[in-house]
Protein backbone atom coordinates (compact mmCIF):
# COMPACT_ATOMS: atom_id res chain seq x y z
CA UNK A 1 0.00 0.00 0.00
CA UNK A 2 2.62 2.03 1.04
CA UNK A 3 4.51 1.69 -2.43
CA UNK A 4 1.37 2.40 -4.23
CA UNK A 5 1.19 5.34 -2.79
CA UNK A 6 4.67 6.52 -3.06
CA UNK A 7 3.92 5.68 -7.01
CA UNK A 8 1.48 7.85 -7.43
CA UNK A 9 2.84 10.59 -6.01
CA UNK A 10 5.86 10.12 -7.84
CA UNK A 11 3.82 10.03 -11.02
CA UNK A 12 2.07 13.67 -10.05
CA UNK A 13 5.12 15.20 -9.96
CA UNK A 14 6.41 14.22 -13.18
CA UNK A 15 7.45 11.11 -13.25
CA UNK A 16 5.41 9.44 -15.47
CA UNK A 17 4.55 12.01 -17.48
CA UNK A 18 7.52 11.38 -19.14
CA UNK A 19 7.00 7.68 -20.20
CA UNK A 20 6.29 7.46 -23.95
CA UNK A 21 4.56 3.77 -23.17
CA UNK A 22 1.36 2.64 -21.19
CA UNK A 23 0.57 -0.70 -20.14
CA UNK A 24 -2.41 -0.92 -21.56
CA UNK A 25 -3.14 -3.93 -23.25
CA UNK A 26 -6.12 -5.30 -24.73
CA UNK A 27 -4.92 -7.15 -27.93
CA UNK A 28 -5.05 -10.57 -25.90
CA UNK A 29 -1.90 -10.37 -24.02
CA UNK A 30 -1.41 -13.08 -21.30
CA UNK A 31 -2.14 -11.12 -17.93
CA UNK A 32 -1.27 -12.87 -15.04
CA UNK A 33 -0.93 -12.01 -11.45
CA UNK A 34 2.44 -11.56 -9.62
CA UNK A 35 2.06 -13.86 -5.90
CA UNK A 36 5.20 -13.39 -3.46
CA UNK A 37 6.14 -15.22 -0.74
CA UNK A 38 8.28 -13.05 2.18
CA UNK A 39 9.94 -14.81 5.09
CA UNK A 40 11.71 -12.18 7.60
CA UNK A 41 10.32 -9.17 5.55
CA UNK A 42 12.33 -10.31 2.06
CA UNK A 43 10.42 -11.81 -0.67
CA UNK A 44 11.69 -15.64 -1.19
CA UNK A 45 9.51 -16.83 -3.63
CA UNK A 46 7.78 -14.95 -6.69
CA UNK A 47 4.80 -16.63 -8.96
CA UNK A 48 3.10 -15.20 -11.98
CA UNK A 49 1.25 -18.08 -14.26
CA UNK A 50 3.53 -20.92 -14.88
CA UNK A 51 6.85 -18.98 -14.22
CA UNK A 52 8.09 -19.71 -10.46
CA UNK A 53 10.96 -17.07 -9.24
CA UNK A 54 12.77 -18.82 -6.43
CA UNK A 55 14.94 -15.87 -5.20
CA UNK A 56 18.30 -17.77 -4.11
CA UNK A 57 20.06 -14.50 -2.28
CA UNK A 58 18.96 -11.05 -1.41
CA UNK A 59 21.31 -8.83 -0.37
CA UNK A 60 21.17 -4.62 0.20
CA UNK A 61 22.41 -3.80 -3.60
CA UNK A 62 21.67 -7.25 -4.79
CA UNK A 63 19.45 -10.25 -5.77
CA UNK A 64 19.92 -13.83 -7.67
CA UNK A 65 16.86 -15.75 -8.60
CA UNK A 66 16.25 -19.09 -10.77
CA UNK A 67 13.19 -18.41 -13.29
CA UNK A 68 11.50 -22.02 -13.05
CA UNK A 69 9.21 -23.11 -15.83
CA UNK A 70 6.63 -26.20 -14.68
CA UNK A 71 9.58 -26.94 -12.01
CA UNK A 72 12.48 -26.63 -14.34
CA UNK A 73 15.38 -23.92 -14.06
CA UNK A 74 15.67 -22.26 -17.17
CA UNK A 75 17.10 -19.07 -16.65
CA UNK A 76 19.98 -18.01 -13.72
CA UNK A 77 19.71 -14.11 -13.38
CA UNK A 78 22.27 -12.28 -11.48
CA UNK A 79 21.61 -8.23 -10.31
CA UNK A 80 23.04 -5.58 -8.94
CA UNK A 81 21.47 -2.05 -8.32
CA UNK A 82 24.14 0.96 -8.17
CA UNK A 83 21.08 2.75 -6.13
CA UNK A 84 17.50 3.18 -6.72
CA UNK A 85 17.73 4.18 -10.42
CA UNK A 86 20.67 2.02 -11.88
CA UNK A 87 20.39 -2.39 -12.34
CA UNK A 88 22.71 -4.41 -14.06
CA UNK A 89 21.33 -8.35 -14.50
CA UNK A 90 23.06 -11.15 -16.17
CA UNK A 91 20.86 -13.83 -17.60
CA UNK A 92 22.55 -17.20 -18.21
CA UNK A 93 20.25 -20.02 -19.92
CA UNK A 94 20.35 -23.00 -17.03
CA UNK A 95 20.40 -25.61 -20.48
CA UNK A 96 21.94 -23.62 -23.54
CA UNK A 97 24.20 -21.11 -24.70
CA UNK A 98 21.88 -17.93 -24.57
CA UNK A 99 23.60 -15.02 -22.11
CA UNK A 100 21.99 -11.82 -21.65
CA UNK A 101 22.99 -8.10 -20.25
CA UNK A 102 20.40 -6.18 -19.02
CA UNK A 103 21.00 -2.13 -18.05
CA UNK A 104 18.33 0.11 -16.47
CA UNK A 105 19.49 3.50 -15.69
CA UNK A 106 16.72 5.86 -14.59
CA UNK A 107 13.25 5.27 -16.96
CA UNK A 108 15.28 3.08 -19.53
CA UNK A 109 17.60 0.62 -20.56
CA UNK A 110 18.15 -2.35 -22.67
CA UNK A 111 19.18 -6.09 -22.64
CA UNK A 112 21.23 -7.32 -24.91
CA UNK A 113 22.10 -10.77 -26.31
CA UNK A 114 20.49 -13.53 -24.79
CA UNK A 115 18.97 -14.17 -28.39
CA UNK A 116 17.08 -11.37 -28.70
CA UNK A 117 17.33 -7.61 -27.37
CA UNK A 118 14.62 -5.56 -25.59
CA UNK A 119 14.03 -2.28 -24.79
CA UNK A 120 13.18 -1.55 -21.57
CA UNK A 121 11.10 1.65 -20.66
CA UNK A 122 9.60 3.02 -17.51
CA UNK A 123 5.65 2.84 -18.56
CA UNK A 124 2.80 5.58 -17.60
CA UNK A 125 0.76 3.58 -15.16
CA UNK A 126 3.78 2.57 -12.65
CA UNK A 127 5.21 -0.36 -14.63
CA UNK A 128 8.16 -1.10 -16.81
CA UNK A 129 7.24 -2.60 -20.16
CA UNK A 130 9.80 -4.24 -23.00
CA UNK A 131 9.75 -3.80 -26.64
CA UNK A 132 11.94 -4.87 -29.59
CA UNK A 133 11.30 -2.17 -32.01
CA UNK A 134 7.54 -1.83 -31.70
CA UNK A 135 4.95 -2.66 -29.50
CA UNK A 136 5.64 -3.52 -26.39
CA UNK A 137 6.00 -6.99 -26.04
CA UNK A 138 5.91 -7.62 -22.02
CA UNK A 139 5.10 -5.31 -19.37
CA UNK A 140 5.34 -5.48 -15.33
CA UNK A 141 2.30 -3.03 -13.59
CA UNK A 142 3.12 -2.05 -10.04
CA UNK A 143 -0.05 0.19 -9.26
CA UNK A 144 -2.48 -1.39 -7.21
CA UNK A 145 -2.39 -4.99 -8.17
CA UNK A 146 0.90 -6.01 -9.27
CA UNK A 147 0.78 -8.16 -12.57
CA UNK A 148 2.90 -9.44 -15.74
CA UNK A 149 1.71 -9.43 -19.14
CA UNK A 150 3.58 -11.48 -21.86
CA UNK A 151 2.64 -10.93 -25.83
CA UNK A 152 0.82 -14.35 -26.65
CA UNK A 153 2.11 -14.39 -30.14
CA UNK A 154 5.56 -15.06 -28.52
CA UNK A 155 7.40 -18.48 -28.50
CA UNK A 156 7.92 -20.87 -25.15
CA UNK A 157 11.13 -19.56 -25.23
CA UNK A 158 11.30 -16.05 -26.21
CA UNK A 159 7.98 -15.89 -23.17
CA UNK A 160 10.48 -17.48 -20.58
CA UNK A 161 13.14 -15.01 -21.67
CA UNK A 162 10.31 -11.98 -21.00
CA UNK A 163 9.42 -13.53 -17.83
CA UNK A 164 12.75 -13.98 -16.38
CA UNK A 165 13.63 -10.01 -17.44
CA UNK A 166 9.72 -8.59 -16.01
CA UNK A 167 10.66 -11.29 -13.20
CA UNK A 168 14.16 -8.92 -12.36
CA UNK A 169 12.06 -5.20 -12.96
CA UNK A 170 9.44 -6.72 -10.53
CA UNK A 171 11.86 -7.36 -7.68
CA UNK A 172 14.06 -4.52 -8.28
CA UNK A 173 11.01 -2.12 -7.49
CA UNK A 174 10.11 -4.46 -4.72
CA UNK A 175 13.73 -3.62 -3.31
CA UNK A 176 13.68 -0.27 -3.22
Amino acid sequence: MLRDLLIVLSCLFGGCAAAATTLDRDDGALAMSVLALEEDGLTTHVNFGPYDLEVLDRGYQSFRFDLEVAERPVWAVDCATGDEERLLCSFLERDGERRGLLTLEGRGGRLRGAGQDFDVRAAVGAGWTLSDEGPPEAGVQLLGRDRVWLAQDADQDARALMAAVTGALWLFEDGR
